[in-house]
């Protein structure tokens, strides 16, 4: 019995004025189930690009996060929230491929728009208050 990869639909992600690939490989197996299973995600966001087994931690290597050791005692509240939005994002996502593995779009656009939207609350609590966020530009 052999195993085949599978490349899953990449998405893409707005953050401010860059992007972020996702790409999540699966490996299925040629069993009675014949039921993929995840291995491992591609991220790509600037210059970078990395693989991990998971989108928390890609997430993590990406920008730099880390839950075993904050940056500062001081952040240990941000840090908390950074990995509450890890996890969300990673929820978001999981449900994202569910919902275009079922051909459900107007469900996967959904969670595209929510998971840009945790993205770009991680990315201003890592890399600060942006100077005009869209939310900013729409509410004036």
């Amino acid at each position: 019995m052999g195993s085949t990869v599978l490349r899953g639909n990449t998405l893409v992600v707005p953050i401010e004025d860059s992007l972020l690939y996702v790409e999540p490989i699966y490996l299925k197996s040629d069993t009675e189930s014949n039921f993929p299973e995840m291995k491992m995600v591609v991220v790509s966001f600037g210059d970078k690009i990395l693989m991990e087994p998971t989108l928390d931690k890609a997430i993590e290597s990406l920008f730099g996060v880390s839950s075993e050791k904050p940056k500062k005692p001081e952040t240990e509240y941000d840090d908390a929230n950074i990995n509450d939005l890890i996890n969300q994002a990673n929820n978001v996502f999981t449900d994202a491929n569910e919902a275009s593995k079922n051909g459900n779009w107007a469900e996967y656009g959904r969670k595209l728009e929510e998971l840009e939207k945790i993205l770009n609350r991680l990315n201003t609590l890592i890399n600060g208050e942006p100077e005009n966020t869209q939310e900013e530009i729409l509410e004036q």
